[in-house]
């Protein structure tokens, strides 16, 4: 989406100075910019109207696509050409941004509610599963603790699995880090197929908790999945998000 809201932008502010120059005669700039920025509003306000918590994810794109269409506008307006570049050079950034770093922190804050990853939640509940003997496990406080939710049919948790298996034999000698990947049941998941068995058919290493809810995820404001929490020694969230920040919070320990 990132790739979408650069092209969108680019796409916007050459079709504003071309229908410009072009229909200049029988059509004012204002009207040219509201008929563009009406028809972007058609396609997407219904979708975010309908379902704004889900639709958040591209909002971004869409912010873009009008920018284009505002830059087009002041390219239109500004009388010299050294004014035109400038104000080119401020949305090319602001977009040049978006692409490189700004989409991943958006897409952060949708999915887990903070830019950077990095929080500070302390818990008022202890996190308890069952480990493959079905003994049950208490995430205690005392050491490090990551904690990776997953479910089991969920593809995007199985593809940042090997990530997930690399940290855990990097850090497993460290004693006070401890790494669970927390099996969370869901209505999808097929009927007979254990957790610990898929695991291990896929020779993965790292310790599995299953829990047999998700009322633990649901402590935890888990909306997608797989998200990563790093607990501290006193049992406090420290970090939440992806796996990408998790490598660089464990290099900082």
């Amino acid at each position: 989406m990132n790739l979408a809201s650069v092209i969108g932008f680019a796409l916007f502010l050459t079709i504003t100075v071309f229908f410009n120059y072009r229909f200049k005669t029988i059509l004012s700039t204002n009207a040219i910019v509201f008929s563009l920025i009406f028809g972007i509003l058609i396609l997407q306000v219904p979708t975010r109207l309908y379902d704004f918590q889900h639709s958040r994810i591209s909002l971004l794109e869409g912010i873009c696509h009008i920018l284009g269409v505002f830059a087009g506008l002041v390219y239109i307006r500004c009388k010299t050409q050294i004014m035109k570049i400038s104000w080119l050079c401020i949305y090319i950034l602001f977009n040049l941004f978006v692409f490189l770093k700004g989409y991943d922190l958006w897409l952060n804050k949708v999915n887990y509610g903070t830019f950077v990853g990095k929080v500070n939640i302390q818990k008022d509940f202890t996190i308890t599963g069952f480990d493959k003997n079905n003994k049950p496990v208490i995430v205690n406080k005392g050491k490090y603790v990551v904690l990776d939710f997953w479910f089991s049919s969920c593809g995007a948790c199985f593809k940042e699995f090997p990530q997930f298996e690399n940290l855990y034999k990097k850090y497993k000698t460290r004693k006070d880090i401890m790494f669970y990947a927390v099996n969370t049941p869901m209505p999808s998941d097929k009927v007979g197929i254990t957790s610990f068995r898929m695991i291990a058919e896929r020779k993965y290493s790292f310790p599995v908790l299953q829990m047999t809810d998700n009322l633990e995820a649901n402590k935890l404001a888990i909306t997608v999945y797989p998200t990563t929490f790093l607990l501290d020694k006193n049992g406090n969230i420290i970090y939440k998000g992806d796996i990408e920040g998790l490598i660089t919070q464990l290099e900082k320990l």
